[in-house]
């Protein structure tokens, strides 16, 4: 088991540099554990990339959906 922070959860969101050293623990049976509050630091994140142009409206739009498919827990 491993312990997720946003860092290592954005790219598994949205395409990154990062996405594929993300996802490797995962395709490999990695157990995801990140802190409860960790959405609003997603958000933020994916809002950061918006303001830098890194991201359009509509890819921050997909990501907010993909998120939304993580579940909740705490």
């Amino acid at each position: 088991m491993t312990f997720w922070d946003s860092s290592a959860v954005v790219p598994l969101i949205v395409r990154q540099p990062l996405t594929d050293p993300a996802e490797h623990p995962l395709r490999v049976g990695g157990r995801m554990v990140v802190w409860w509050g960790s959405r609003v630091e997603h958000v933020s994140a994916l809002g950061r990339l918006e303001r830098e142009q890194i991201l359009s409206s509509q890819e921050i739009e997909d990501a907010l959906a993909t998120l939304a498919c993580f579940p909740a827990t705490g």
